[in-house]
């Protein structure tokens, strides 16, 4: 079986201003219909793992948005505070799912196995849902960025086209992408998001099992730098069909996912963390990505 390669911490291509190799696949938050599940059986399997559909997703981010702005108009931080601290609220489906569990350790005679049982399948969904929650407040603030960046480039299309109207310069090409000129690409990733960690945290326990991560991320890379280690040669092979431009520049680091997250140990109700994460990435500062864009233009 072979492995599949996630980016992080982004969770939309657009957002990362380069290209990456066609398999390489980014993490979904719930918030829109699969769309390619017959076709990716790990997208699938990540979507299925995921413990709010998107119709509770959406008024799960809705909700949160709203608490947001009427806090502050710096919510975001707020809003992942508030999350945490909240006392658990069963929802319907692990409400029958608690109920099976307790059935089930009833009828063989043991009522505490029972209780013990249904605590920690409702503290469990609840560290779930709360992960899934961020990845829902990350694919939000990247949309909003998106926009934004759309937006601010209507604006320099039709600021220079009125100057040139006015004979006060010359009306800028446009390139392959639609961009001004001279305009430098700018990508995304530096727009205000949500600490890596705290993403990694958040979907780790929807990570299938042969899956490893794939970064250009220079946060990542700064704080990461003295585990980076040489790339292995079965990762190296991984990536043997990927742009010279892009693999000349990976590292590769292994480490609990407890660790990667930033945790001092593995904490209580969150077992997926024990697993030994993989993570590929890209030196700071060579513009592997952009090149890796590039090479395939050539």
């Amino acid at each position: 079986m072979s492995m599949t390669v996630f980016y992080v911490p982004l969770l939309h291509a657009v957002s990362l201003g380069g290209t990456l190799p066609p398999e390489v696949l980014f993490f979904p938050s719930g918030l829109h219909e699969g769309a390619s599940e017959a076709e990716n059986a790990a997208l699938a399997g990540v979507r299925r793992a995921l413990p709010l559909a998107p119709r509770e997703a959406r008024a799960a981010l809705n909700e949160m948005l709203r608490m947001g702005e009427e806090l502050s108009s710096d919510g975001f931080l707020r809003q992942l505070t508030a999350w945490e601290d909240r006392p658990a609220q069963k929802k319907a489906g692990a409400v029958r799912s608690d109920e099976a569990l307790a059935l089930d350790a009833f009828v063989s005679g043991d009522a505490a196995s029972a209780a013990s049982a249904v605590e920690r399948a409702s503290g469990e969904r609840e560290a779930l849902v709360n992960c899934q929650k961020v990845l829902l407040l990350a694919d939000s603030l990247e949309e909003r960025a998106s926009e934004l960046s759309s937006l601010e480039k209507r604006f320099q299309k039709a600021e220079a086209a009125l100057a040139a109207a006015l004979g006060e310069g010359a009306l800028p090409e446009e390139g392959e992408a639609g961009c001004l000129a001279g305009e430098i690409a700018r990508p995304l990733s530096a727009a205000p998001a949500v600490p890596w960690r705290v993403m990694l945290d958040a979907l780790l326990p929807f990570l299938p099992e042969r899956a490893l991560l794939l970064s250009a991320d220079e946060r990542m890379a700064a704080d990461l730098d003295a585990l980076l280690q040489p790339l292995p040669e079965e990762r190296a092979k991984l990536c043997a069909a990927w742009p010279q431009a892009l693999r000349a520049d990976l590292r590769y680091v292994r480490l609990p996912g407890w660790s990667l997250a930033g945790r001092q140990g593995l904490p209580a109700g969150r077992p997926w963390l024990a697993r030994d994460v993989e993570l590929l990435l890209v030196s700071p500062g060579t513009g592997a990505v952009q090149g890796a864009k590039e090479e395939g233009q050539a």
